[in-house]
């Protein structure tokens, strides 16, 4: 360490003096010397550095900690595990700072952080669950044999971290895993979100048994209800994402699903006008003039999907179809006309509480008969 002024980084990194270099890290009169100090050793790349560096970047500023993480990127493998140990620091920065790290050495930290998730630290499995997530495709693999480990909490964290990563490589073991009697029942949920967020149409069956699930489980919000319809918005988007046509019937049961929440069937419904397919005018039309004893509010929800599908989606739907409801009388001895609000060009702004009435039906449908030259 320099007597009369600071230490020459320079002289000690021609020299590789690492023990010289290692002392600078502590030099209190410089934080740039401190900087230059990281730097140096992190070109060096001697492990004898690790825990020096390590103590740096809990103490250090924010400029130190950055110089500390390139340091420890540039050493490696070796700077692996105490920079996992860090995962559990009190200090969130540095445990960002460490976590920074981790991501930028990739693949060589993908095996200990899987070994981390079966540690007894549950701080520490939190932060390695993200940190696989942030290192991203290149963990999927690894991430898929931990769907089998012997630990529950290890097996989650896999669950959880894949559904983040959304790499289609996941798809087929996360539908065993939803699907496997095995499993436990919180890790056949936490597929089945998993699933959920990666919206592959492979999926669809587990997704559409998410909303049958919502329909017989606690739709009342009673115990677990809220979660109940919280998990069947998330798979109504994600098959409104999807776009699959044969998620119409479970889409539709939820949609006119009378003792549902606003939120819930509104999902539905969203999604219902996201697929698209023309004929979903026609599938409701039919369940109206079948179904006259149904309550007002399932109806209204029916005679949403036709209003929303015609402004959104009005050029996928057959002539014919539009005519009938162009035509559409009372097609039920339940619904009592009162006064209702108009309906607005402006699908965006739409009010799905909003009562609808037939006439509102015939007017919507003949003005998208008119647009497209189809009005006799």
């Amino acid at each position: 360490m320099g007597i009369f002024g600071p230490p020459n980084i320079e002289k000690m990194k021609a020299k590789r003096d690492i023990k010289g270099l290692i002392n600078a890290l502590r030099y209190r009169e410089d934080g740039k010397v401190r900087e230059t100090a990281a730097e140096a050793l992190g070109q060096i790349g001697d492990v004898r550095a690790i825990e020096p560096l390590i103590a740096a970047l809990k103490r250090g500023s924010s400029n130190m900690r950055k110089e500390v993480v390139c340091a420890l990127v540039k050493i490696g493998t070796a700077a692996v595990g105490p920079l996992i140990a860090t995962l559990n620091f009190g200090i969130y920065n540095v445990r960002k700072e460490a976590e920074g790290a981790l991501v930028k050495i990739g693949t060589a930290a993908i095996g200990p952080l899987i070994t981390a998730l079966k540690g007894g630290n549950g701080n520490v499995r939190k932060e390695a669950e993200g940190t696989l997530v942030k290192i991203g495709t290149a963990a999927v693999e690894p991430l898929i044999a931990a769907l089998n480990d012997d630990l529950w909490y290890v097996r989650i964290s896999a669950v959880r971290a894949l559904g983040e990563i959304r790499d289609s490589r996941a798809v087929i073991p996360l539908i065993a895993k939803a699907k496997a009697n095995f499993s436990t029942e919180s890790e056949r949920h936490e597929a089945q979100v998993a699933l959920e967020k990666i919206g592959d149409p492979r999926a669809l069956d587990v997704l559409a048994g998410m909303l049958i699930n919502t329909l017989r489980n606690d739709p009342f919000r009673r115990s677990s209800g809220i979660q109940n319809w919280e998990f069947g918005i998330k798979a109504a988007e994600a098959l409104g994402r999807i776009k699959d046509p044969r998620a119409i019937e479970s889409l539709l049961n939820v949609a006119i699903h009378e003792t549902f929440f606003h939120e819930l069937r509104v999902a539905a419904l969203e999604a219902l006008v996201e697929i698209g397919e023309g004929h979903i005018v026609r599938r409701v039309l039919d369940w109206l003039e079948c179904n006259d004893q149904t309550t007002v509010k399932c109806i209204d929800a029916a005679k949403r999907i036709i209003i929303e599908m015609i402004m959104r989606k009005g050029d996928r739907i057959a002539p014919d179809d539009l005519r009938a409801v162009a035509t559409v009388r009372d097609m039920t001895r339940v619904v009592t006309e009162a006064q209702r609000n108009p309906v607005t060009d402006d699908y965006e702004r739409i009010d799905w509480n909003l009562k609808v009435d037939n006439s509102q039906l015939r007017r919507i449908a003949t003005k998208e008969l008119t647009r497209r030259g189809l009005k006799e």
